[in-house]
């Protein structure tokens, strides 16, 4: 992993100064592709094409998409400015803060269960400390195996390409391999430049087709053999659910709620199913989703045997409670009156014991 370091950095300062002459050459090839295209379906004019594709990324006018994007760029430099080294520092202090908390991790948990235990009382202190290991156990496990898939991604993805070989391989390969993090959506946001890129580095869209499938194989090698080998269980999060997460916590907390989405929405919807459950059970109510499945609940024969059944054993167990407060009761009152029977034994004999003595004194 870190022999892909060198490359990285040689890949992006060979981009930066050589990107000119990319954006030259496949202007030439862009060029020739359309005046080809042009001779096969006459209707299509090379010039128009060109010149909607200029307008769209001129940096000099405003008229052109990538126009507007610069303008403001421009308009706006100092506050993109301040707000990438208010960044960068939030990231460092962050890092710093978590080396803190690792390091001293014992010592505050310790302060924050006291702090619980002074103001919660004992039910409510375990329904913290439970959502706390459940929450930790969620994230941690999610964002490790996250990371780990993401690292072998990127480095299938550097081997094949380097095989293939690909132009910027090293920097392609961080750039899925990083984005792949996200879910759904990661491995498009990271192929999508990439794709750009070579097209642009190389003018050939058969390397492009062959990345596309590159990106397509591994995609499905990583989400049905990689990916459920290293997370392990499932977070209990449908696909569809798993969108929805990323897309709501994406848009509440931007790219950190895209990374996070799943195994925060994943916390939210187990706690919701418990309390779904705590709600059934108290009513007698089967909990397993198949015996919803059906149109009518209430009037559906195995949902009602089921119903009957949970009804029938909360009497039993009822019964059972019962018979067995009456059975402690009964050893109980016998203790107790196993006890009071010695205390009276110890009493009486002591006083036998001091009249002897009283009755040898006046004897004497």
């Amino acid at each position: 992993m870190l022999a892909i370091i060198p490359n990285l950095v040689s890949n992006i300062q060979n981009l930066i100064v050589d990107i000119d002459d990319y954006i030259a050459d496949f202007n030439v090839w862009l060029t020739d592709f359309l005046n080809d295209l042009s001779d096969t379906i006459p209707a299509i004019d090379p010039d128009e094409i060109l010149d909607s594709i200029y307008k769209f990324f001129s940096p000099t006018n405003g008229e052109g998409v990538f126009g507007s994007i610069l303008s403001f760029v421009l308009d706006n430099l100092l506050n993109i400015g301040t707000t990438l080294v208010n960044q960068i520092f939030y990231i460092i202090v962050g890092f710093i803060l978590s080396i803190y908390f690792l390091l001293y991790k014992d010592n505050i948990v310790a302060k924050l269960k006291r702090v619980f235990c002074a103001f919660l009382k004992e039910n409510n202190y375990k329904k913290v400390v439970d959502f706390a290991r459940y929450s930790d156990r969620t994230f941690g496990r999610y964002m490790l195996g996250a990371i780990v898939d993401s690292a072998l991604v990127g480095i299938i993805m550097f081997v094949i390409l380097t095989i293939f070989k690909f132009p910027f391989a090293p920097l392609i390969a961080v750039t899925c391999g990083v984005t792949n993090i996200i879910p759904f959506f990661g491995p498009f946001i990271g192929a999508i430049p990439s794709a750009v890129l070579i097209l642009i580095a190389t003018g050939d869209p058969f390397k492009v087709i062959i990345f596309a499938v590159i990106v397509l194989v591994l995609q499905q090698v990583d989400g049905n053999l990689i990916a459920p080998h290293i997370h392990g269980a499932s977070t209990g999060l449908t696909p569809i659910g798993v969108i929805a997460a990323v897309t709501f916590t994406s848009h509440v907390f931007g790219f950190v709620g895209m990374v996070i989405g799943v195994p925060f929405c994943a916390v939210i919807s187990y706690y919701i199913s418990c309390f779904i459950e705590k709600n059934l059970k108290k009513k007698h109510l089967p909990t397993q989703p198949e015996y919803y499945r059906v149109s009518d609940v209430y009037e559906d024969e195995n949902f009602a045997k089921a119903r009957y059944a949970l009804e029938a054993e909360e009497q039993l167990e009822s019964s059972e409670a019962i018979a067995t407060a009456a059975v402690k009761e009964e050893v109980i009152q016998e203790i107790k009156e196993q006890v009071v029977e010695k205390v009276l034994h110890e009493a009486l004999d002591g006083i036998n014991e001091e009249v002897e003595a009283k009755a040898k004194e006046g004897e004497v």
